[in-house]
């Protein structure tokens, strides 16, 4: 099977999997239609790696809906050198997202209520879930050159990932104490990958003073190992 035709697989897995509101019920917002995900691939990505989708339906619905991390992602990325069509909310912008080597993905794959950054065991339970049934699977189809988690869901999520690996994230851990770092982690299946460490470029979070430079200049260290100017794509 060819790996875009395991992608719409696991896609399609996720917009059944009803485990994920038997687990995560009370945590979940249920919704008539199903959030917008990745509708194509590149194998060997930058992969960004966020919380979860918001009610709207969240980064990969286009245009008439509006998406906060889209519009902090993509013209962080303009500010980094990457070029993409100025219209965030574009069909055209998004398709050029993937063009240049780029996907986004998320931990918890239906929108959330509230926040699951506190950790608390049923959110542990939910995010376990998530990467065994979900996120595990599309990292083996991806294969990705480089993982940027954007918070501390992600951050938890990546190292239940790669468990063997040098990055260890756990409930109680710190974003302070991994941002803005490099870590080289193996699969189980024996790819290697890098995660680097930022916050969610999310409004909230990008009034705060400096956040929002200090957020840029760490996806830009994962450019200066993963991205080439001239050819407008990830290596």
């Amino acid at each position: 099977m060819s790996p875009a035709c395991q992608w719409k697989e696991i896609e399609a897995k996720i917009d059944s999997c009803q485990e994920c509101f038997r687990i995560g019920g009370g945590l979940l917002i249920k919704l008539d239609r199903n959030p917008g995900r990745p509708p194509q691939i590149n194998q060997r990505p930058v992969l960004f790696l966020s919380e979860a989708p918001p009610p709207t339906g969240g980064f990969w619905t286009p245009h008439p809906a509006q998406d906060d991390l889209r519009e902090n992602l993509f013209g962080i990325l303009r500010e980094c050198g990457v070029t993409l069509p100025a219209d965030d909310h574009a069909v055209e912008t998004l398709n050029a997202f993937v063009r240049r080597g780029f996907l986004l993905v998320q931990a918890v794959k239906w929108p959330l209520k509230d926040s699951a950054r506190r950790l608390r065991p049923v959110e542990r339970d939910l995010i376990n879930h998530t990467v065994q049934a979900h996120l595990l699977p599309e990292l083996e189809v991806l294969r990705p050159l480089a993982i940027v988690c954007l918070g501390k869901v992600a951050c938890y999520t990546c190292s239940l990932s790669f468990p063997e690996s040098e990055f260890r994230f756990g409930p109680s851990a710190r974003l302070e104490d991994v941002r803005g770092r490099q870590f080289r982690v193996k699969s189980r299946s024996g790819f290697e990958t890098n995660i680097y460490v930022t916050l969610l470029p999310v409004k909230r979070v990008i009034q705060r003073m400096g956040e929002r430079q200090r957020i840029a200049g760490e996806i830009q260290r994962a450019l200066c190992d993963h991205w080439d100017p001239e050819a407008q794509h990830v290596i």
